[in-house]
């Protein structure tokens, strides 16, 4: 059995899109604190005096996340050429919108 949704990707996402996405999904919520970006912006957490009261918690999974991946030993894209590696970042970062 096949997911219908798997078999149709190719044919909209390239395997740059896909990664994107995957990364996307598996970073969501990344260090969420439990609080929503509202809560965040009125009682001036240092999370969003960091992101400027805007896409608080968006903004702060999105960097959080990266913090991470771009350390030596966590660098999932140590070995994808320069413009790709730009497409993925640029996609994953416009998947939490800003």
């Amino acid at each position: 059995m096949t997911c219908s949704l798997c078999s149709a990707a190719p044919r909209f996402a390239t395997p740059i899109d896909t990664l994107a996405y995957l990364i996307s999904a598996i970073v969501h919520d990344f260090d969420h604190p439990g609080y929503n970006n509202a809560y965040l912006v009125t009682t001036s957490n240092p999370i969003a005096i960091t992101h400027n009261d805007s896409s608080v918690l968006e903004r702060h999974h999105c960097s959080e996340s990266f913090k991470i991946i771009m350390q030596e030993e966590c660098n999932i894209f140590a070995n994808i050429p320069e413009p790709e590696y730009v497409v993925v970042v640029v996609a994953v970062a416009w998947v939490f919108p800003a």
